[in-house]
């Protein structure tokens, strides 16, 4: 079935906005390093060379090159390329399915266009959540992080772990951490943006975030038991001091003193 491992045959997404043609985002998944704006300039000038040779006003929706494609989908404000293996039904759905959703998003940023991309946040995320970059990633070149205890300072895993507890409102959680509002609003989004927890709507905690509580409570204990272990290890300075001997001295009597008469 051609369908099947659809997402293992993706590359590479770009996002990019339909009127001046500036990248808005890019999301590799090889190792290959690209300047994302000089591969949207080069795909806008291949799209406008295309459409001037064929004199057509239908848009362009696939580049074939063999064993890889791009594939093109259009929405009223960006536009959506992805490098893949193959032009599969399935990979399309999903490309007007994230389109719908960014510009559903983005729209006031969109609308408001200045050029700035550093407007659009936490684009990761909705990426996310219609394709499974994490599993095509550890499928394809697993990381070195993946193979490292997901460690969070002791502030980041007091929060994971008021969550754990069912604990949802950020008051809440700043009384049982001993923390201001507005430094538990900070820590969560960071726990967010590198998916700890769900979002802020549920507050749940994702896979990586439980695996984040028990290496993380794992690392703080052996470090405490090296710590004791450690002070044990410490020789014991005894100072014994020498007692002061008092030595008595007698002194003879004295000789009677004999007086003639």
């Amino acid at each position: 079935m051609k369908s099947r491992n659809w997402e293992r045959k993706i590359k590479r997404l770009y996002i990019i906005h339909a009127h001046d043609g500036v990248a808005i985002y890019d999301r590799a998944l090889t190792k290959i390093q690209m300047d994302s704006q000089l591969v949207s300039a080069a795909l806008m000038g291949i799209r406008g060379m295309v459409k001037e040779l064929t004199s057509s006003q239908k848009k362009l929706k696939t580049i074939d090159h063999m064993d890889k494609k791009i594939i093109f989908e259009y929405g009223d404000q960006v536009i959506e390329a992805i490098l893949a293996e193959a032009d599969l039904p399935i990979i399309r759905k999903k490309l007007k399915e994230f389109i719908f959703l960014f510009e559903t998003k983005y729209q006031a940023q969109l609308l408001a266009w200045t050029g700035d991309i550093n407007i659009f946040m936490n684009i990761d995320k909705l990426t996310n959540t219609i394709f499974p970059f994490s599993s095509i990633v550890s499928h394809r070149e697993p990381l070195v992080e993946k193979h490292v205890p997901l460690v969070l300072n002791k502030e980041l895993l007091k929060i994971l772990n008021s969550i754990n507890d069912g604990l949802k409102s950020f008051d809440l959680i700043a009384t049982y951490c001993d923390l201001e509002i507005e430094k538990v609003k900070l820590d969560i989004t960071f726990l967010i943006d590198n998916g700890f927890i769900d979002n802020y709507n549920d507050l749940n905690l994702t896979e990586t975030g439980i695996k984040a509580i028990y290496h993380s409570q794992d690392s703080y204990n052996k470090n405490d038991q090296n710590n004791d272990l450690q002070n044990s290890e410490k020789p014991i300075e005894i100072k014994i001091e020498e007692p002061t001997t008092k030595i008595k001295i007698k002194t003879p009597p004295p000789s009677p003193v004999k007086i003639d008469k």
